[in-house]
């Protein structure tokens, strides 16, 4: 039976779900941490094997952090995401409306100033908000002779990212901004490992390059797989049982995918279970965080991502 509402059902507000938490700092409002991952496949997780009932393959990988995580929270097993691009799928996520409702249409196509967002809601209502996230505002407008909004957009240091070039042990120059940034105070997190705001509730979002190509991860978990295990591509071109749209058919053709042996779909295979090896072990390190400084029950984790990744299915690779 399919229910279909109607307008009297988008006329009422819709009640608030209580969040119990056990906070003496904060009352009833709870922190946040949002740990987002970009490109990460549903069946690319241990715990979400045939979690839908239907039959879906184990994942190869054990993804042990995040499956505790799981059993200690909810899965939602039914969750679309309203595009699969980045931004559209996060400008959605963050307002709340459909990407086409505010011209979210392409990667150029940003939030505004003027929109409604979740975490300036957040902000708005007495959270402290914090992005660790590569956003352009790394310094203050007083600190360099460019505006908080350029810079950061036209400088980027040159010896990070290690992963951008393989082989790049270039170090940063000690009288450049970003060098000083680079070593000053750096050891200041493991000094003061429970110093943080705590006089508002706190909001942590943390964005993650990983699993998003290019399919780069360092030892041990780039040889944590092996190649002949990990398995081919199934659901090829040749495949096709029906219809399928022609932008996969314009992709194939632009990108040369038909080019690719079944050994480099299994290169890129592995490395791709790697990086997500890598990051369950960070995720379990946050989780350990919270249960260490005991504000587990304070804080509402959240665990998701923008899209998907086909991985060589249908011949595609990205999204």
């Amino acid at each position: 039976m399919t229910l279909i509402p109607t307008t009297d059902s988008f006329s009422k507000t819709a009640r608030p779900i209580p969040v119990p938490v056990d906070s003496k700092n904060v009352g009833k409002r709870p922190n946040f941490i949002m740990f987002m991952l970009d490109q990460l496949r549903h069946d690319a997780l241990g715990c979400t094997q045939d979690s839908t009932g239907t039959g879906t393959k184990p994942s190869p990988i054990p993804t042990r952090n995040i499956g505790s995580f799981r059993r200690r929270g909810t899965l939602f097993t039914e969750c679309y995401v309203q595009a699969s691009v980045c931004a559209q799928s996060l400008c959605s996520k963050f307002t709340g409306t459909y990407p086409h409702i505010s011209c979210h249409r392409s990667l150029n196509n940003l939030t505004k100033p003027w929109e409604p967002n979740v975490l300036r809601s957040l902000k708005e209502n007495g959270y402290h908000v914090a992005c660790l996230a590569p956003q352009g505002d790394t310094f203050a407008s007083t600190v360099t002779e460019m505006s908080l909004n350029k810079y950061g957009f036209l400088e980027t240091p040159d010896c990070l990212p290690g992963f951008a070039e393989p082989g790049n042990n270039s170090q940063p120059d000690a009288d450049d901004i970003w060098g000083r940034l680079s070593t000053r105070d750096c050891d200041r997190p493991s000094r003061h490992p429970t110093m943080m705001m705590r006089d508002k509730p706190r909001v942590l979002f943390r964005p993650l390059l990983f699993p998003h190509c290019p399919f780069q991860v360092e030892e041990p978990y780039f040889s944590k797989y092996d190649r002949e295990s990990v398995g081919s591509v199934v659901s090829t071109p040749e495949a096709k049982t029906g219809y399928e749209p022609r932008y996969m058919q314009t992709i194939r053709e632009r990108y040369g995918t038909a080019r690719a042996t079944d050994a480099m779909w299994r290169e890129i295979k592995a490395t791709y279970y790697g990086m997500i090896a890598r990051l369950d072990d960070q995720f379990g390190r946050l989780v350990k965080a919270l249960d260490d400084l005991c504000i587990w029950k304070d804080t509402v984790t959240l665990f998701f991502t923008d899209h998907g990744e086909y991985l060589g299915d249908h011949g595609l690779i990205e999204k």
